[in-house]
């Protein structure tokens, strides 16, 4: 759960979705690298384990 809250939080303290507030940070490509990479990781673990959990037939 940690990791889901913290890639929303990257988006939405970091992304002008909300409207740029006081002084805009411009997060660097690593930081685009990292959301990306941990959603996928997050999304195949929820898939497979679903899988897994899944009644064989």
């Amino acid at each position: 759960m940690n990791l889901v809250n913290g890639i929303g939080t990257l988006r939405n303290r970091l992304s002008d979705s909300h409207g740029r507030g006081g002084k805009p940070v411009k997060p660097s490509s690593r930081h685009a690298s990292l959301a990306a990479n941990t959603a996928g990781a997050i999304a195949t673990f929820l898939v497979e384990t679903h899988l897994d959990r899944k009644p064989k037939a």
